[in-house]
Order: C-alpha cells, then structure tokens, then sequence
C-alpha cells in the first residue's frame, strides 16, 4: 500500500506540476503555473455552469411530460458516452505505453502494484471530469425532485462508482483497436480511422432520439418511452443507477457489486498481461526487403512539413483529439445538406435563430474548425527531444510554418468542403457564400498560429504519456475555450446589435486577417528567442 501511495503521489505531481510551482525560483515559472491554476478553475466553472443550465433544461421539459424519473440515468449514460470515447485512445497510453515505462519497472515495485497505480490513475483522471457532467445534474434533479436525505449519500456512491463500467469498456476497445491495427503495414493509419469512425458513431448516436420526433413534434412522450427502453436494452447500468438513487437496496447493491466485480477483473487481467502487452505494443514493424534507393534533397520547410505531419499521424490520441472538429463540421453540413434546414432545426430549436442562419452560419463553421488546434500541443510534443528541433540548422519561422502546416492541412480542406455543401443547403446570396469561406479560413489563419504563440508560453516536456499534454495540457484547454469564445462573440454580437450582420461579418473578417498578421509579426520578432529559450 505504501508503494502504491507513492506511485500515485508522483504521478499526481507530474500531472499538475505541483513540485514546479513549489520549488521553482523563477518568477516567471510561477506566474504561468498561477495563471494556469486560474484558467482551469475558470474552465471548470465555465463546463459545470453550461452543464447545469442544460440540466434545468431538461428537467423543466421532463417535469411537465411527469418523466422526471428518466434523467439520472440518461444524464449517467450521456457522461458514459463521453468517458468511453474519450477513454479509448487515452486508456493504452496511460496503462502501457507511457514514456517512463522502463524507469518505472526497474524500481523494486511489484508489477501488481505498477499496474493498480496506472488504473487508479486512469480512472482518477475520468472521475474528475465526470464531476463536471454528475454533480450540476445531480444538483438541479434534487431541486426538482426533492429527493429524501437518504438520497445524497447514495448518490454520492453511485457517482464514485459510476465511471468504472465505461473506463473497463474503453480499455478493451482500446486494447482491441491496438491489436488488429498492429496487424496492418500502416497500423497508425488504421488507428486513427477506427478512432474516427468511433467519434462519428458516439455523434450520430446522441442526436438519433430528437430525429424521431422531427416529423411529429407530438410524438414526444413517445420519444421519452424511447429513450427509457433504450436506456434499458443498451446499458442496463443507467437503469440500476437510476432504480438506486430511488433508493432500491437491490439495484444499489447490483449497480456496485457488478463495478466492483469488473474493476478487480479488469485489474487482474491487465496485470497477468502488463509485460506482453507492453512488448506487444511497443514493437516495431521491419521488413526484410529494405533496398537503398536514391536519396533526395528538399527545402527545409518541406522537410520539416513532412516530419511534423509524420509525427502527428504517428499518434493515434493527437489525431482524433484535434480531427474532431473538422470530422463534426463534415457531419454537420452533411446533415444539413442532406436532411434539409427544416429537419435539422429539431436539434437546435432556438426561436429566431434558424431565420438568420445564413448570417451565422460562418461563424458556426468557425466554431468546429477552431475546435480543436494541433499547434496547441505542436511544441509540447517534441518532449525531451525539443533540443533536436532547436540544434536544426534552420530559421524558427520554417518550424512555426511547418507546424501551421499541419493544422491548415485539416482545415482548409474541411472548410472548403463544409461550407460548400452548408451554401448548398442554405442557398445563400453571393456575398455570404464569399463569407462562408473567408470567415472560417481567416479563423483557421488566426488560431492555428495562436496556438503555436500559447504553446510556447505555456509548455511542457516532462510529459509521460501524450494525455498529459494532448488533453489535459494548459496550452490545449486555453485554446481551444478561447478559439471558441473568439468565434461566439460575433454571433452574440449580431444578436444584440441593429446592425447589418452581413456588414459586420465583412468587418469582422478584415479584423481577424489583421490580428492574424500582428500574430504573425510576433513570432517573427520574438518567437525565435522564446524557441531557443525553452529546456525540456
């Protein structure tokens, strides 16, 4: 147990980076850690009062249908959707292949206890961001329902438990992704279109119960008889959460014995495999026929173009994390391509807001490409090896252009794409088709090199697995919340505003190409010396 402690405690530290912020005696190191402890207590309370005003939402519409009784368990299994897809990717590299793997089995641990820290870690990490979905929902289901006392307690239970089943799933499709992908000449390729194909599946599955009712808005009971018999047959665990926080002694004790049972499954499984597995996954694929052929020379800025994108297809995490946001655009505007405005406008049912669609149309495809950025991680991912990249004979601008490049690759051909089939479906005039494209694009400009500007105030190289940085990363989530807020002010804006939306949206445009350029200029003047200033 006491080994057990310590291994948790050193990976919490890395984690947060707690030893930094103690021991450093570097203002400047202090000052972004103190600034970084801000920006995710404001991003924290930001998702948990978004959640919690979705959760009134919802529970004033199932108040007055008398459905209130359906929400724990569709709000558990909506928060076991987002662990599971999150999970996939992140299960394999927190539990095998994580940086210091050799470090970690040569200390005189037994392996059992290696591989309990690496789970306790990984389900830590989901139970926390599952807090931020559970407990504003819990919050707003007990003012409406006005649950006994005995309630908060089981709840309390309840959640502690509840992001095992869904953690236990992603590690086997994980490990089952991991496996068949190896089998293929080109298995991060596959890794990554599986990964993809699994997002898509995970979005298309959340929107399919409002569709039921988009011919027949009466039909509404019907849809919550839908989503309970749904509930039912494809996770019987939102059930038991459910028939529990109802205080049914059986199902609290179902709901916990089943966990309990799969995680000490799950722990032994992982922990007769870990050395296999670890091997297994860590190999190389070589092949016998390797000829010296001719050798080539290519600019500098191509060859470091095709080193950065090798290395972002080469993770399997990096790419669905940052794809997500051209991949929802993609199914968007093919929906609204193909299902037609009317149909689509069930999803969102927001009044006046389908009639000046054509006006907010730019900034809503600028949202998704914003999204998610790849520069945001792009300096971070050199890890110990950032040394390599500073030793290159090469100016620093060629390596933030190669890194843009990488980003611009993704959304510019989801832009094109996108906004195309979006004008299609929308039939707008001239101007805004112009829009539609220019918007997004100056957006995509501005923020990918934004990304590259933060990244380089806010690194980290001391990462142990690409979770750290990829999804929990300081320079990530500040980009992407802000990505966001840049796109969402202008529609609010427009809203609020009696002025011409397509004259503001001119405007806008010529407002984001001009920062893009004073970005631009700025990593021109000092992105070379903050580049050479950074030590792993």
């Amino acid at each position: 147990m006491k080994e057990l402690k310590l291994l948790l405690r050193v990976n919490a530290l890395n984690v947060f980076n707690f030893n930094r912020l103690r021991y450093t005696a570097d203002r400047k190191e202090r000052a972004k850690a103190l600034w970084a402890f801000i920006g995710f207590t404001f991003v924290g309370l930001l998702m948990a009062g978004q959640m919690g005003t979705y959760s009134y939402m919802l529970a004033f519409a199932l108040t007055s249908m008398d459905a209130l009784s359906i929400m724990p368990g569709y709000i558990m299994m909506s928060a076991s959707l987002v662990i599971l897809v999150t999970t996939v990717y992140k299960s394999v590299g927190t539990l095998f292949s994580f940086r210091d793997y050799d470090a970690v089995m040569a200390l005189p641990f037994k392996t059992s206890t290696v591989v309990m820290s690496r789970i306790l870690m990984l389900y830590g990490s989901n139970l926390f961001f599952s807090a931020f979905i559970m407990i504003p929902a819990g919050i707003v289901y007990a003012y409406f329902a006005q649950p006994p006392f005995a309630f908060y307690p089981v709840f309390l239970v309840c959640y502690l438990a509840m992001p095992v089943l869904p953690s236990v799933l992603a590690c086997l499709l994980g490990l089952f992704i991991a496996a068949v992908s190896a089998r293929f000449k080109y298995k991060n390729i596959a890794s990554v279109l599986a990964g993809l194909a699994l997002v898509a599946a995970a979005v298309v599955l959340s929107v399919s119960l409002p569709e039921a009712a988009a011919e027949d808005p009466s039909k509404v009971l019907s849809v919550v008889a839908s989503i309970s018999d749904i509930m039912s047959r494809t996770y019987p665990p939102s059930v038991w959460f459910t028939k529990a926080l109802q205080l049914d002694i059986s199902y609290l004790l179902l709901y916990l014995s089943v966990s309990a049972a799969v995680f000490v499954l799950l722990s032994l499984g992982i922990g007769a495999t870990f050395k296999r597995i670890n091997t297994a996954l860590s190999g190389i694929r070589t092949s016998a026929g390797y000829r010296i052929g001719e050798l080539k020379t290519e600019s500098p800025l191509r060859a470091l173009y095709k080193k950065e994108i090798t290395r972002y297809f080469a993770s399997a995490l990096y790419v669905t994390n940052t794809a997500v946001g051209v991949l929802l655009l993609l199914l968007a505007a093919g929906a609204l391509f193909i299902m037609g405005p009317e149909k689509v406008m069930v999803f969102l049912p927001v009044p006046g807001f389908w009639d000046n669609m054509p006006q907010y149309a730019p900034f809503i495809i600028s949202v998704f490409v914003s999204l998610s950025v790849t520069t945001s991680a792009s300096i971070s991912i050199e890890g110990k090896h950032i040394w390599v990249l500073k030793a290159l004979p090469v100016r620093a601008a060629d390596i933030f252009r190669a890194k843009a490049l990488v980003n611009l690759t993704l959304a510019v051909p989801g832009i094109l794409i996108g906004s195309t089939l979006t004008a299609l479906a929308l039939k707008t005039s001239l101007l805004q088709t112009v829009l539609l494209y220019l918007t997004p694009l100056a957006y995509s400009l501005l923020t990918t090199y934004l990304g590259i500007t933060v990244n380089l105030a806010f690194p980290k190289f001391d990462w142990t697995s690409e979770t750290q940085i990829i999804k929990q990363g300081t320079a990530m989530m500040i980009s992407v919340f802000g990505n966001m807020a840049l796109a969402a002010v202008p529609i609010l804006v427009i809203l609020n505003i009696s002025l011409d939306p397509s004259v503001l949206t001119v405007v806008w445009t010529a407002v984001l190409f001009i920062a893009y350029r004073l970005v631009l200029a700025g990593l021109r003047t000092k992105g070379e010396r903050r580049l050479l200033a950074l030590n792993a």
